[in-house]
């Protein structure tokens, strides 16, 4: 009979799992990026008055 080894050999898996650690850590990194250092928009200064 053939052998099943199922979908990953025993060695893939705990690989993978750092790896998929590595990757929501990053998109994590980079969303607090995007949060927290997004510039506030400036106020756009009032144009000067021509004294009539």
């Amino acid at each position: 009979m053939a052998r099943r080894d199922g979908f990953f050999r025993g060695s893939e898996f705990p690989r993978l799992l750092v790896l998929l650690g590595i990757m929501l850590v990053g998109w994590a990194l980079v969303f607090y990026y995007f949060v927290v250092h997004t510039p506030k928009p400036r106020a756009v200064p009032q144009a000067p008055r021509v004294a009539e």
